[in-house]
């Protein structure tokens, strides 16, 4: 490729993705070659950046990508016609993350229409050229789009346009195309006539103030964003319900929107929703929130037996104010499109009810004798009604999550607002204010590693199993270690293991699997004096047992306090190794074991967990909460499941992670119902 065009500027490999040795065209024939690119996962979320002037021209790294590799390859049409071996290494096959961020048939589509004027384009200088191309692209979108808004336009009586950021609009009669593009952007799921309603604004001043971000939590969600990392990995909760993620973060905030110049604005997750009117209401005496799958499994309950279960409701809590953010738009209430909110105000016997497009401002009948059902304790809303008071309200179709979020703060704060339709700027500034609100309070520390550092561990984790499998008196050979709960466990890919100061170990061997466990994983103190030992292997999972005796504990009486104490005592003196007792008294000495310990430290419910930590804050005055929480919490809850349940410390352990893990799963799986419906719809304009 440089060699027909006089130049380097396909670097390397000639812009090849790897180097066309016998190895690995052989591997590609076969594909087994995979080409890595890890600038590819940023792309998405990168920043413009300046290129330095006195740069090489041909070195220069570029703006957005960040790297100096330049490649020349093959669209997926004519990748599978090139009959040189070395041509192998330029299929988009081998590298699976720019495969999926690049759509070669629209290169290729392109490409056919520039044959006719080939000759001319490659006898232009590089100023020409760059400003030709610019015209054709120019031209060849608006071509694709003028035929998409012909073929639209003929299945409805409305006019289409396209709007300053690509986004399609119907416009009403009378509304010119200026005020179409700049006022009604993204109508989803409301009539012409919702949308002309949506039109008129109030004039009151959006309070800026009152949703500012601190430059502080601005540079740590961009720190946050930047990076590359497992956006899946849990960062922050409210109680266990309420959990949130990277990606839940980039759906209310993405990087992009940090700088001015962007608008881009995704769907809200459910999690983020979730998450968010949970924080705001925390601050906020005598108010609790819910789950929008709240009332999904509520109306699972009403429509298999006709009245709620006192199961279902266990976690509900009442308040003077109860916030419930909705999923609404489709005919069953286990998916939709859009978020609403209802409050439900205890001292004045009203529902207020917050939906920003002003299209579901009722309450069925049959949603309404639910509700009366749910609440048959708290008087069965007798004597209530519904109000929709003033609220600001949406443009656009992918705002809704934020506008309920704003209801929220604006509940709490007292404040009351105008009918004031919000543009996309306003949005914005609210989407960075929800978005650093949601990590204020986390450091860089509580942030996951980037893949870049995980890639580095993982290295040198296997460069260290390699050395500790060759070793017969390894700790890592006990079976508690592949479970993560070895008393010795060591931090992934460094040497830094629990209680380094133990040189000797007691073993015991699983009269089952002949698998080796030490003393003090089993929780076993003194000398095992049974002839045979049983490491739990042999057993059938029964998990209705194991939640049917969660369930029914009683965390006021289920162990004494003399119990609880002599428990710490023993904590504390090392008769009973632990690692969370350990890493709390060595601070910071494996930040990555206590991360992940502090994610398992109970198997009860909320309310129970609560009432469980204020009793032991009572035993234990004068220790911290972080204490409290992280270390007796969870050492308690493991002595009293060994005790009710007759199984060792390290099946005590596994139990404690798997069941919050469970939890976990299960809320997330509800919530992950809606926002894949919510994702569904994002690309569709609905009439």
């Amino acid at each position: 490729m440089n060699n027909r065009t006089k130049q380097m500027f396909f670097q390397p490999n000639d812009g090849r993705l790897a180097s066309p040795t016998e190895d690995n065209i052989r591997k590609a024939v076969n594909k087994e070659l995979t080409v890595k690119m890890p600038w590819v996962k940023n792309v998405s979320f990168s920043t413009l950046q300046p290129l330095s002037k006195d740069a090489n021209r041909w070195n220069k790294p570029h703006p957005i990508t960040k790297t100096t590799e330049r490649y020349a390859l093959y669209d997926r049409f004519h990748q599978k016609k090139q009959k040189r071996p070395e041509e192998k290494m330029r299929s988009l096959n081998l590298c699976p993350e720019l495969r999926a961020n690049v759509n070669s048939s629209v290169a290729e589509q392109f490409n056919r229409e520039l044959a006719a004027i080939r000759y001319s384009l490659t006898q232009m200088n590089e100023v020409h050229f760059k400003q030709t191309m610019r015209v054709l692209v120019e031209l060849h979108n608006l071509a694709i789009n003028t035929n998409f808004i012909k073929t639209v336009e003929k299945q409805c009586s409305l006019p289409l346009v396209i709007g300053v950021h690509g986004i399609a609009t119907f416009t009403s009669a009378g509304v010119s195309t200026f005020a179409s593009s700049a006022v009604t952007q993204d109508i989803v799921g409301s009539s012409a006539a919702a949308l002309e309603a949506s039109v008129t604004t109030d004039t009151v001043t959006f309070p800026v103030g009152n949703y500012s971000a601190s430059e502080w939590n601005k540079a740590l969600l961009r720190e946050l964003l930047y990076e590359s990392r497992n956006q899946y990995v849990t960062i922050a909760k409210i109680r266990r319900r309420f959990p949130i993620n990277i990606r839940d973060i980039k759906s209310v905030c993405p990087l992009q929107l940090l700088d001015s110049s962007s608008s881009a604005m995704p769907w809200l997750t459910d999690d983020a929703v979730n998450f968010r009117v949970a924080q705001i209401v925390q601050q906020c005496n005598k108010s609790v929130s819910l789950g929008h799958y709240d009332f999904i499994l509520w109306s699972r309950d009403w429509l298999r037996l006709n009245h709620v279960t006192d199961q279902t409701l266990k976690q509900l809590k009442i308040a003077d104010r109860v916030f419930l953010p909705r999923i609404v738009g489709h005919q069953t209430t286990e998916t939709g499109n859009h978020f609403i909110l209802w409050v439900l105000d205890f001292t004045k016997h009203e529902i207020r009810i917050y939906d920003s497009l002003n299209i579901y401002t009722k309450i069925s009948d049959e949603h309404m004798a639910l509700l009366r059902n749910v609440f048959r304790n708290q008087g069965g809303l007798t004597g209530w009604h519904t109000t929709v008071p003033q609220q600001w309200r949406q443009r656009d179709g992918v705002n809704c999550g934020i506008f309920v979020c704003s209801a929220v703060e604006n509940e709490v704060q007292n404040l009351n607002v105008s009918t004031l339709t919000l543009t996309r700027s306003q949005c914005r500034e609210l989407r960075i204010h929800h978005g650093t609100k949601m990590i204020e309070g986390l450091s860089v520390e509580d942030f996951p590693l980037t893949d870049e550092k995980m890639d580095e561990i993982n290295e040198a984790e296997e460069k260290i199993l390699v050395q500790e499998k060759s070793q017969k008196d390894s700790n890592s050979h006990c079976l508690s270690w592949e479970l993560g709960v070895c008393v010795f466990q060591r931090e992934k890919g460094t040497l830094r293991a629990l209680h380094p100061q133990a040189k000797t170990f007691k073993w015991l061997n699983c009269s089952t699997c002949q698998r080796w466990i030490h003393f003090a994983c089993a929780g076993v103190q003194g000398n095992w004096t049974r002839k045979m030992f049983f490491c739990g292997c042999h057993k059938i999972p029964d998990s209705s047992l194991e939640i049917g005796i969660v369930e029914t504990a009683d965390v006021e009486t289920f162990m004494s306090d003399q119990e609880i104490l002599s428990l710490e005592k023993d904590l504390k003196s090392g008769s009973i190794l632990s690692g969370r007792m350990f890493l709390f008294q060595k601070t910071h000495y494996a930040d990555l074991l206590k991360r992940r310990y502090a994610e398992h430290i109970t198997v009860f419910d909320d309310t129970k967990t609560e009432q469980l930590i204020k009793r032991l804050q009572t035993l234990f005055s004068k220790d911290s909460l972080e204490y409290v929480r992280e270390v007796i919490l969870p050492e308690v809850t493991i002595q009293w499941l060994r005790k009710n349940l007759d199984i060792h410390r390290h099946e005590a352990e596994h139990l404690l992670k798997k069941m919050v893990s469970l939890c976990d799963t299960y809320w997330h799986e509800i919530g992950e119902l809606s926002t894949r419906t919510l994702e569904d719809v994002s690309n569709k304009i609905i009439l």
